[in-house]
């Protein structure tokens, strides 16, 4: 079998310049191998399948799930696993031919933002100018694999047989070749394959990350997100978010297509685990309590034992009901279900790698940095990484480099770290800031605000920085 320092990137012929001897390339040897195929890791090689200068490059797409199911999604209603998606993101799709195959119908635009301050209820409004495009889109995490799967097995059916999907797939380790040095992947499916780059985009326990060495620093908050789908009596405001800062985590009202929306509520762990002990009615009344009421009614009725529900569901009812007479703020639309077996909880942590790449492997996504979800951009972070890496090795390439060379993938980390480590921290300072239950930083906070919901100028360049990516 030839040594892999020995075989050649595959490019086509058209490129002004060939670097090496072109060679068959044996099928346990790729020169990129993806492991990981949410959003993102599918974003890159819908990417690199698109990018003409690597296109051509012999590519493994690796996850111990069968992805490939996905392109048979027939859902009967939605997920509680939803991101928004920014302009940004929406036009890296576009570019590589996704955003067309992903179903339409199960994409909600919205072009308003409402931010409550749950001590003050002091509030900031972002909406975004008429005759403009939306400033966000709400999708399921498998309608964006569902869109992204399709465009690449289309490529693939019509030109490109280069593009491998190996799942299921059981990683049992990765090591590095005792020739070549490159990384050499051991499974018990489709054997050993080794690869010229690495590509970890396979979540916050990436087993690539692991095998290079890489550290994670960071904390875990004293927080769980409570997630679930929902379905509201009725929807006047099918555009417009929702986001209250409570002392106990912020809690967001995401609109989906029709009388259907999402929720994330950042909560500690003690106080999510009474949530989804909760029968399903009970919970929807706290939930829409939680838009509603002052802090030291919501104290209250955390107090209150959940195992006799019919005292909380008194408490509840009176308590909303005299609430919404004297309503000084806008509040989302009043939550009538919650789709059963919908509800989920996922601790919440702060980490950022000190390194995104190392010789012949590059990280991605989850696998490199996890934020906060207050903000809503850990997905879209994502995608723009998968969008700098594409770039990165069509340069490589471009240039005759190595595709894992580490002077093909520094500029890459370059491109990328020092913004999602503004990112990160902007995000850990705000949940920190909220989480604060003082007077004296309730009175600032709630000042400035106030302060900044008059500023129209700063509210829409803060939009169109988010729009244009981070």
């Amino acid at each position: 079998m030839m040594r892999m320092s020995n075989s050649a990137l595959r490019i086509y012929p058209k490129l002004t310049r060939l670097f090496a001897t072109q060679t068959s390339i044996p099928k346990s040897d790729y020169d990129i191998t993806i492991v990981g195929t949410g959003p993102v890791g599918l974003a890159l090689a819908a990417g690199l399948q698109t990018n003409p200068y690597t296109r051509s490059l012999k590519v493994a797409i690796l996850d111990n799930k069968n992805t490939l199911m996905i392109q048979d999604w027939n859902p009967t209603s939605y997920s509680n696993r939803c991101v928004s998606v920014m302009a940004r993101s929406r036009s890296f799709f576009e570019r590589i031919g996704a955003w067309e195959h992903m179903r339409q119908e199960r994409l909600q635009p919205f072009q308003h933002i409402y931010a409550y301050d749950g001590i003050t209820n002091s509030t900031v409004h972002f909406d975004q100018p008429k005759n403009t495009d939306p400033m966000a889109f709400m999708a399921e995490n498998v309608n964006l694999q569902y869109g992204l799967l399709r465009s690449i097995l289309k490529r693939k059916d019509i030109r490109q047989d280069n593009f491998d999907f190996l799942v299921p797939c059981n990683i049992e380790k990765i090591t590095r070749d005792e020739n070549t040095n490159a990384p050499s992947i051991h499974t018990s499916t489709h054997g050993v394959l080794r690869t010229r780059l690495l590509v970890g985009a396979d979540g916050r326990n990436s087993i690539v990350r692991q095998f290079a060495k890489i550290a994670m620093p960071g904390w875990a908050y004293p927080a769980h997100g409570v997630v679930g789908t929902l379905r509201v009596a009725q929807n006047n405001l099918p555009s417009v978010a929702f986001q209250r800062f409570l002392p106990t985590g912020p809690l967001a009202y995401l609109p989906l297509p029709g009388n259907n929306a999402t929720f994330v509520w950042s909560i500690y762990p003690e106080l999510a685990k009474k949530l989804l002990a909760l029968p399903d009615p009970t919970f929807v009344k706290f939930l829409n309590a939680a838009f509603l009421l002052d802090q030291v009614d919501l104290d209250y009725l955390f107090k209150m034992d959940i195992v006799e529900p019919n005292n909380l569901d008194k408490q509840l009812d009176w308590r909303i009901e005299t609430k919404r007479r004297s309503l000084s703020f806008d509040t989302p639309p009043q939550i009538s279900e919650i789709v059963p077996n919908s509800r989920a909880s996922f601790p919440l942590r702060m980490a950022h790698v000190d390194e995104y790449v190392k010789e012949s492997v590059a990280l991605c996504g989850d696998a490199a940095h996890n934020t906060h979800p207050l903000a809503g951009q850990g997905m879209n972070t994502g995608i723009q990484d998968a969008e700098a890496l594409t770039n990165a090795l069509s340069s490589a390439i471009q240039h005759g480099q190595d595709p894992g060379s580490i002077f093909s993938l520094q500029p890459y980390y370059r491109s990328r770290y020092f913004k999602n480590h503004v990112y990160l921290g902007v995000a850990d300072k705000f949940h920190k800031l909220y989480a604060l239950d003082n007077s004296v930083v309730s009175s600032v906070r709630s000042l400035g605000m106030s302060l900044f919901d008059r500023s129209s100028k700063v509210k829409q360049a803060i939009l169109s920085m988010v729009a244009k990516g981070i």
